[in-house]
Protein backbone atom coordinates (compact mmCIF):
# COMPACT_ATOMS: atom_id res chain seq x y z
CA UNK A 1 0.00 0.00 0.00
CA UNK A 2 1.97 3.60 -0.85
CA UNK A 3 1.71 6.23 1.42
CA UNK A 4 -0.69 9.43 0.36
CA UNK A 5 1.68 11.66 2.33
CA UNK A 6 2.31 13.95 -1.14
CA UNK A 7 -1.02 13.14 -2.24
CA UNK A 8 -2.12 16.43 -1.39
CA UNK A 9 0.08 18.26 -3.33
CA UNK A 10 1.00 15.38 -6.27
CA UNK A 11 4.40 13.35 -6.45
CA UNK A 12 7.40 15.62 -5.05
CA UNK A 13 9.99 15.17 -7.96
CA UNK A 14 12.68 14.14 -5.26
CA UNK A 15 10.30 10.59 -5.30
CA UNK A 16 12.46 9.46 -8.27
CA UNK A 17 15.86 9.47 -6.25
CA UNK A 18 14.42 6.51 -5.32
CA UNK A 19 14.52 4.67 -8.32
CA UNK A 20 18.37 5.53 -8.80
CA UNK A 21 19.05 4.76 -4.93
CA UNK A 22 16.93 1.56 -4.90
CA UNK A 23 20.55 -0.68 -5.08
CA UNK A 24 22.53 1.55 -2.62
CA UNK A 25 19.97 1.23 0.09
CA UNK A 26 18.58 -2.15 -0.07
CA UNK A 27 19.03 -4.06 3.36
CA UNK A 28 20.67 -0.76 4.67
CA UNK A 29 19.97 2.03 7.58
CA UNK A 30 18.63 5.45 5.97
CA UNK A 31 18.38 8.55 7.01
CA UNK A 32 16.71 10.67 4.59
CA UNK A 33 17.35 14.95 6.03
CA UNK A 34 14.62 17.18 4.35
CA UNK A 35 11.06 17.20 4.03
CA UNK A 36 9.03 14.23 5.47
CA UNK A 37 5.66 14.78 3.58
CA UNK A 38 7.34 13.57 -0.07
CA UNK A 39 7.05 9.90 -0.11
CA UNK A 40 10.92 9.53 -0.37
CA UNK A 41 11.17 8.03 3.00
CA UNK A 42 8.45 5.27 2.79
CA UNK A 43 9.13 4.90 -1.15
CA UNK A 44 13.14 3.82 -0.06
CA UNK A 45 11.49 1.18 2.78
CA UNK A 46 9.36 -0.47 0.07
CA UNK A 47 12.89 -0.61 -2.37
CA UNK A 48 14.37 -2.79 0.49
CA UNK A 49 15.43 -0.03 2.75
CA UNK A 50 16.48 -1.90 6.41
CA UNK A 51 15.67 1.33 8.61
CA UNK A 52 14.65 4.44 7.74
CA UNK A 53 14.98 7.84 10.01
CA UNK A 54 13.18 10.53 8.14
CA UNK A 55 14.17 13.88 10.06
CA UNK A 56 12.67 17.03 8.89
CA UNK A 57 13.41 20.36 10.21
CA UNK A 58 9.71 21.33 10.01
CA UNK A 59 7.52 20.43 13.43
CA UNK A 60 4.62 20.74 11.38
CA UNK A 61 5.85 18.65 8.07
CA UNK A 62 7.27 15.99 10.70
CA UNK A 63 3.76 15.80 13.19
CA UNK A 64 1.92 16.01 9.24
CA UNK A 65 3.99 12.87 8.58
CA UNK A 66 3.80 11.09 11.63
CA UNK A 67 0.13 11.55 11.59
CA UNK A 68 -0.17 9.72 8.83
CA UNK A 69 1.35 6.52 9.93
CA UNK A 70 -0.93 3.31 10.32
CA UNK A 71 0.09 2.28 14.10
CA UNK A 72 -1.40 -1.37 13.45
CA UNK A 73 1.13 -1.42 10.27
CA UNK A 74 4.77 -2.40 10.88
CA UNK A 75 7.09 0.06 9.10
CA UNK A 76 10.74 0.46 8.21
CA UNK A 77 10.18 4.31 8.38
CA UNK A 78 10.21 6.36 11.64
CA UNK A 79 9.84 10.65 11.81
CA UNK A 80 11.76 13.15 13.71
CA UNK A 81 12.08 16.52 13.95
CA UNK A 82 15.68 17.51 12.80
CA UNK A 83 16.57 19.26 15.74
CA UNK A 84 20.31 19.16 17.87
CA UNK A 85 20.32 16.10 19.06
CA UNK A 86 18.76 13.30 16.72
CA UNK A 87 19.29 10.54 20.03
CA UNK A 88 21.60 8.09 17.38
CA UNK A 89 25.62 8.43 17.61
CA UNK A 90 27.86 9.19 14.70
CA UNK A 91 27.76 7.14 11.81
CA UNK A 92 24.51 5.53 12.23
CA UNK A 93 23.81 5.42 9.22
CA UNK A 94 25.14 3.50 6.00
CA UNK A 95 23.27 6.10 3.22
CA UNK A 96 22.22 10.15 3.96
CA UNK A 97 19.91 11.32 2.14
CA UNK A 98 19.13 14.77 1.22
CA UNK A 99 17.23 15.10 -1.65
CA UNK A 100 17.06 19.54 -1.31
CA UNK A 101 20.16 21.29 0.16
CA UNK A 102 18.22 24.32 -0.87
CA UNK A 103 15.88 23.77 1.91
CA UNK A 104 18.15 24.72 4.34
CA UNK A 105 19.27 28.22 5.74
CA UNK A 106 22.91 27.03 6.86
CA UNK A 107 23.65 24.10 4.01
CA UNK A 108 27.35 24.22 5.44
CA UNK A 109 26.05 23.24 8.79
CA UNK A 110 23.86 21.10 7.58
CA UNK A 111 26.58 18.65 5.30
CA UNK A 112 28.69 18.43 8.32
CA UNK A 113 26.42 17.03 10.14
CA UNK A 114 25.30 15.02 6.88
CA UNK A 115 29.05 13.70 6.91
CA UNK A 116 28.98 12.70 11.31
CA UNK A 117 25.80 10.57 10.52
CA UNK A 118 27.14 8.70 7.77
CA UNK A 119 29.36 6.06 8.64
CA UNK A 120 33.00 5.74 7.55
CA UNK A 121 32.18 3.36 4.88
CA UNK A 122 28.88 4.98 3.98
CA UNK A 123 27.70 7.53 1.17
CA UNK A 124 25.78 10.07 1.13
CA UNK A 125 23.54 11.82 -1.24
CA UNK A 126 22.45 15.26 -1.64
CA UNK A 127 20.34 17.19 -4.37
CA UNK A 128 19.90 20.61 -5.07
CA UNK A 129 17.85 22.45 -8.45
CA UNK A 130 20.33 22.99 -11.23
CA UNK A 131 20.26 27.23 -10.67
CA UNK A 132 20.68 27.06 -14.69
CA UNK A 133 17.34 25.24 -15.46
CA UNK A 134 14.71 27.99 -14.97
CA UNK A 135 12.62 26.79 -18.40
CA UNK A 136 9.11 24.98 -18.05
CA UNK A 137 8.43 22.46 -14.91
CA UNK A 138 6.15 19.58 -14.59
CA UNK A 139 5.53 20.08 -11.59
CA UNK A 140 5.24 23.33 -10.10
CA UNK A 141 7.56 23.53 -6.72
CA UNK A 142 6.21 24.76 -3.35
CA UNK A 143 7.10 27.86 -1.74
CA UNK A 144 9.69 26.39 0.41
CA UNK A 145 11.60 24.69 -2.57
CA UNK A 146 12.61 27.89 -4.29
CA UNK A 147 16.67 28.50 -3.52
CA UNK A 148 18.60 27.05 -6.22
CA UNK A 149 22.43 26.81 -5.40
CA UNK A 150 24.85 26.75 -8.39
CA UNK A 151 28.34 24.27 -8.82
CA UNK A 152 30.90 26.93 -7.24
CA UNK A 153 28.45 27.17 -4.05
CA UNK A 154 28.37 23.40 -4.23
CA UNK A 155 32.14 23.57 -4.68
CA UNK A 156 32.69 25.81 -1.90
CA UNK A 157 30.00 24.27 0.97
CA UNK A 158 31.68 20.98 0.17
CA UNK A 159 35.05 22.05 0.69
CA UNK A 160 34.19 23.64 3.86
CA UNK A 161 33.54 19.72 5.60
CA UNK A 162 36.82 18.55 4.12
CA UNK A 163 34.93 16.74 0.76
CA UNK A 164 36.90 17.92 -2.60
CA UNK A 165 34.83 17.08 -6.18
CA UNK A 166 36.87 16.37 -9.44
CA UNK A 167 37.36 18.61 -12.17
Amino acid sequence: MKSDLSARAGTHPSIVLSAFLEPLVRGRRVAVLGDATTGLAEELGERGARLIHAYDPDAARAAEALAKVDPGRSSPVSYALLGDDLGVRDGAFDVVIVPDLALFADPAELLRRTRKLCAASGAAIVGTRNARVEGRRLIEPREAYHKAINKAEIRQLLGNVGIALPD
